[in-house]
């Protein structure tokens, strides 16, 4: 008998694959699949005591050292019952996550005379977007998940003697009294999705040397990363605030640095596109002519184009509001470094800051 688990759907066929599913229909409730989704619609003005629609697996499974997992993106609305069940083939026995009327999303057991392992916390769709029931050793345990691989426990039973041999995965809507029309979301059942994007950039120090009385004398140390001219004048004339204003970062590609620029609209306008930017850095120290900042994290959409960092004060010297792009001053260029340029993918690229003596910037 074949595990639970390898019931796998992502529904992007577009068609029900009667291989895996049947459907047992109800008047008022209606189902599509679209954008690689499996849709229960339930029409506007409905009203029925025992409306069910149910999307049952066609064959029955294993469950011991097995489990069953889904991505529910919109669980019906408040007057609408959304179920997913994993039955027993004998005794009525199921184990279910249901959404209902009220705020909670239940997640329990019934054994054929008894429910058990009851809880209701709080529905959040975001942090509750992915549901499992998972069955390791004699345990039992009702898990959700906002991304389908980081699991939050929610309720459990340690010690528990399965009483049918198979089972079956169901989704229902039910006791459906509707004003308005709904649609509950089924996705990605027992397929994991690949993990967050995730990845470490570490930019090259800048050193900024300049030769006593010679104003055209400026270098960057560090081979590509440097500084822009108008920064290095703006700090003689009180234009940057390095521990007061709101220093950020942009992951952009397409960017070809140049002197001439003093504006985040500069960059834009040369044809760079941002792929995300971060918070205010924090932590900003000044020590031995030497500028410092906590690590800092971007969070990207995937891009096959190779991204650098330029950093810019966003807000006035003095911190505050963030001004328009074409008062946003330009400070820092970094294409090099550990991982840089990097090509992002959805998730986050965390900027750590080298612990050289130099720091992020450096003066002499």
């Amino acid at each position: 008998m074949a595990l639970l688990e390898t019931l796998t759907d992502d529904f992007s066929a577009g068609t029900l694959d009667t291989g895996k599913w049947t459907v047992t229909p109800s008047a008022g409730i209606t189902y599509n699949l679209t954008g690689g989704t499996f849709n229960i619609n339930t029409a506007a003005g409905f009203a029925a005591a025992n409306a069910t629609f149910t999307l049952a697996s066609k064959n029955a499974y294993t469950l011991a050292e097995s489990y069953a997992a889904v991505q529910v993106t919109t669980p019906g609305s408040l007057q609408q019952d959304f179920e997913m069940r994993i039955a027993g083939s004998s005794g009525g026995e199921r184990f279910y996550f249901l959404k209902s009327g009220g705020p909670g999303l239940v997640m329990q057991g019934y054994d054929g005379s008894n429910y058990f392992a009851q809880v209701s916390p709080t529905y959040d769709p975001v942090a509750m977007a992915w549901w499992r029931l998972r069955r390791t050793g004699t345990g039992l345990y009702w898990e959700t998940s906002p991304d389908g691989n980081t699991w939050t426990a929610r309720t459990s039973i340690a010690n528990y003697t399965l009483k049918a041999t198979t089972y079956s995965l169901n989704f229902y809507t039910y006791w459906s009294i509707t004003s308005s029309a709904t649609t509950a979301k089924i996705d990605n059942v027992n397929v994991t999705p690949p993990p967050p994007y995730t990845a470490t950039v570490t930019p090259t120090g800048i050193n900024d040397v300049q030769a006593i009385g010679d104003p055209t004398a400026t270098t960057t140390v560090a081979a590509v990363n440097r500084s822009y001219p108008t920064f290095r004048d703006g700090l003689m004339t009180g234009d940057y605030g390095l521990l007061t204003g709101n220093i950020k970062l942009a992951l952009v590609s397409g960017y070809t640095f140049d002197v001439s620029h003093r504006h985040l609209s500069d960059v834009l306008t040369a044809g760079a596109t941002v792929n995300g930017t971060s918070p205010a850095l924090t932590g900003p120290t000044v020590t031995n002519a030497s500028f410092d900042a906590d690590d800092t994290a971007i969070t990207t959409a995937a891009n096959p184009s190779p991204h650098t960092l330029v950093a810019y004060q966003a807000s006035s010297p003095s911190g505050g509001p963030d001004l328009p792009a074409d008062e946003q001053r330009l400070m820092w260029y970094f294409p090099a470094g550990v991982g840089l340029p990097v090509t992002p993918g959805a998730g986050t690229v965390t900027v750590a800051w080298p612990n050289t003596a130099g720091k992020i910037y450096k003066i002499g």
